[in-house]
């Protein structure tokens, strides 16, 4: 089964290097105004890129894009939906298979994670709560929104001392 994230990050620069830290200083003094138009000038990009339309609004966002979002089973991905900034998640329901135990009507997702913050905290007043309701953080914000655009409920599980799942 696929539940697992991997997220890989490469750092392109070494910040030791004299050359960029003496760029980095340069960066920092630099007077922006000498360059007016380099402030809003990435906001008047359109291109193509490898994800599709790469354009900005005014305010910095990524605007008029569409982002395939595909679906991990035993039996493989396959493309289960869009999403966009208007229609949000739009599923492909024609591709449901009726008999699948997968099927994404009235699934649970437990989302498993270990207490750090600003990702995931415990609410101050956490005792009195029951269930996700305990919980708050940038993942919390994040999963409880993924589950407001599709019908998936959301649980949540802390891994205890040495990552061990607590029961809940």
């Amino acid at each position: 089964m696929h539940g697992g994230a991997n997220i890989t990050g490469f750092q392109i620069v070494n910040n030791e290097n004299p050359m960029v830290q003496q760029f980095i200083q340069r960066w920092v003094r630099l007077d922006e105004r000498e360059f007016p138009e380099a402030k809003n000038a990435p906001l008047k990009v359109q291109v193509q890129g490898m994800t599709g339309n790469i354009q900005f609004d005014t305010y910095g966002r990524r605007t008029n894009y569409t982002i395939d979002v595909y679906e991990m089973k035993v039996s493989g991905s396959r493309k289960a939906g869009y999403w966009n900034e208007y229609e949000r998640f739009v599923p492909f329901s024609d591709q449901q298979i009726s008999n699948d135990s997968a099927s994404s009507e009235n699934r649970t997702i437990v989302v498993t994670t270990i207490l750090e913050s600003p990702y995931v905290m415990y609410k101050k007043n956490h005792e009195q709560l029951e269930g996700n309701e305990r919980y708050e953080g940038y993942c919390v914000d994040l999963a409880y929104e993924i589950a407001k655009h599709t019908t998936d409920t959301e649980k949540t599980n802390e891994l205890g001392v040495g990552g061990i799942a607590e029961k809940s």
